[in-house]
């Protein structure tokens, strides 16, 4: 599918994806755009895209399916499917949680629940712990679970204490640090509260201040299915599209006028 002939030798390639929304079979029941009906065929089309790419690994930056976990029979159906999806397409990602996965950040403007003791549970219990760490060669990538930040649960101060031992132990290494809430859109000292896209404070300031101490090298988001970048000093900060559809608020930043069908 791909001729990589002339692309420089790398050391390793890696696929990093997020918000591919698997959509469980909507019928004859309407919706908001009708070209939806096709979100599913079109994220099977980029999980064979990215297994063709032959990576050492993938990750999925959060957002496996569109249903929120407050309609659990829902929910557990389209994940199940979901991840039968993912196994036919051939890949086994490293899995990030969204809030599609298990609920949104602690606003309570957001559209859906704040993550559940319940529900986190179940997460860790299916896919491990939201919070964790993986070397590839000298580079070392750090998985964190935006979800839960600015929360109450105890998951909270522990993720936190894991990253501050977890960077201070491999600060030799290339660091890569990847979740699904951006921490900001166009800058660092924007609002939060009220605003779906964004990390609030004090997490934000505590992980962009851990950005700058250890030099990350590469900052990765997603959640607003499009893309932005911007840099931290020595850090690059990317916010990755979606592969399934762009958001109907976001569709105005394209260069030419706004699709009918977003």
């Amino acid at each position: 599918m791909f001729n990589k002939s002339f692309l420089p030798n790398a050391r390793f390639e890696f696929v990093i994806m997020s918000d591919s929304h698997y959509m469980l079979d909507p019928g004859g029941a309407s919706l908001e755009f009708e070209n939806r009906r096709k979100q599913s065929a079109r994220r099977e089309v980029a999980l064979r895209m990215a297994a063709a790419l032959e990576p050492q690994f993938v990750v999925h930056n959060g957002d496996m399916v569109q249903e929120y976990p407050d309609n659990v029979e829902r929910f557990y159906k389209s994940m199940d499917e979901s991840l039968e999806q993912v196994r036919a397409c051939g890949i086994e990602p490293y899995y990030v949680a969204g809030n599609h996965d298990i609920g949104d950040k602690p606003d309570p403007t957001a559209p859906a629940s704040h993550v559940s003791r319940e529900v986190l549970d179940w997460y860790h219990q299916r896919f491990g712990k939201s919070w964790y760490s993986f070397d590839q060669g000298d580079c070392h990538f750090v998985v964190l679970n935006s979800q839960i930040m600015n929360g109450m649960l105890p998951d909270v101060t522990e993720q936190e204490a894991w990253i501050e031992k977890d960077l201070a132990e491999h600060a030799k290494k290339r660091i890569f640090i990847l979740l699904h809430m951006p921490p900001y859109l166009f800058d660092e000292t924007e609002p939060s509260m009220g605003y779906y896209d964004n990390l609030a404070n004090p997490a934000r300031t505590w992980l962009l201040d851990l950005v700058r101490v250890y030099k990350v090298e590469m900052l990765v988001a997603g959640h607003v299915h499009f893309a932005f970048f911007d840099h931290l000093a020595e850090t690059r900060y990317a916010v990755l599209a979606s592969p399934v559809f762009a958001r109907p608020g976001f569709s105005c930043l394209f260069a030419g006028s706004a699709p009918r069908q977003r």
